[in-house]
């Protein structure tokens, strides 16, 4: 009986330490802030960021650059910090983390759970002419037997949509804000988040990114504002009942 307690208190004690919080960004170190050099290089380097899994050589860059010129075109009221990631050196690289939100489950399974995913994406080349690097960030929306649900994602610009923006398509690379938003598919238990970057021409992967994010935002119940007013109906009518000579039609 005592190791059932035990093993139930951990059980809840180790749910609670994963508390999601709606309207906050679930992804971990999504501003490339936090990091471990492990090849530094003269222009950027290898590096193991905080939170994530890493598959290749994602770098990390400083702002500005002289290597990949990255630059946000219109941040708004968007802070950045210090440097961004970068594909790297080979042909495709990969950060990935997994998130968990089990502890909403009634809520998600009730449909009263939708998500706001954002991140700033850039495209580039290392030469003049050719096919342009590119990244994708995406979430895959896990169950808790493993079963995926389906998923969302963003992904940076590619040339027709810039020149279409009349941005250039050079080897500098210009941050843009790209937005996906939808309905938590019920039965999810866990997110699966992946930035995957490609190399489709040069040396260096020059595809960039920053500013990750994505937030839960809880919806309210169905009827709840219909029940506000009936409730509020109630209590004028009473009122008016105590207070008849204050009251007009």
């Amino acid at each position: 009986m005592m190791l059932t307690r035990l093993c139930t208190l951990t059980l809840v004690l180790g749910v609670g330490a994963f508390a999601t919080t709606f309207g906050t960004n679930l992804i971990v170190n999504g501003d490339a802030e936090s990091y471990t050099l492990v090849n530094p290089g003269v222009t950027f380097g290898v590096a193991d960021f905080t939170d994530w899994t890493r598959t290749g050589h994602a770098s990390y860059v400083n702002y500005p650059d002289f290597c990949c010129f990255h630059y946000v075109t219109d941040p708004g009221t968007e802070a950045f910090g210090a440097g961004y990631f970068l594909g790297g050196d080979q042909a495709s690289s990969e950060l990935t983390q997994s998130i968990f939100i089990g502890d909403q489950s009634a809520l998600v399974d009730a449909g009263r759970v939708n998500f706001d995913m954002r991140g700033w994406l850039s495209s580039a080349r290392q030469t003049a002419t050719g096919a342009i690097d590119s990244v994708a960030f995406s979430v895959r929306f896990v169950d808790g037997l493993g079963n995926d649900l389906g998923g969302t994602g963003i992904a940076s610009l590619d040339q027709a949509e810039l020149t279409a923006l009349g941005s250039p398509v050079t080897s500098q690379g210009y941050f843009q804000l790209s937005v996906s938003q939808g309905l938590v598919p019920a039965g999810t238990r866990s997110l699966d988040v992946a930035l995957l970057f490609t190399r489709f021409n040069g040396t260096i992967l020059n595809a960039a990114a920053d500013n990750l994010g994505f937030q839960l935002i809880q919806t309210p119940e169905p009827g709840t504002f219909g029940l506000l007013l009936v409730a509020l109906g109630v209590l004028f009518g009473i009122h008016c009942t105590f207070q008849s000579k204050k009251c007009t039609s």
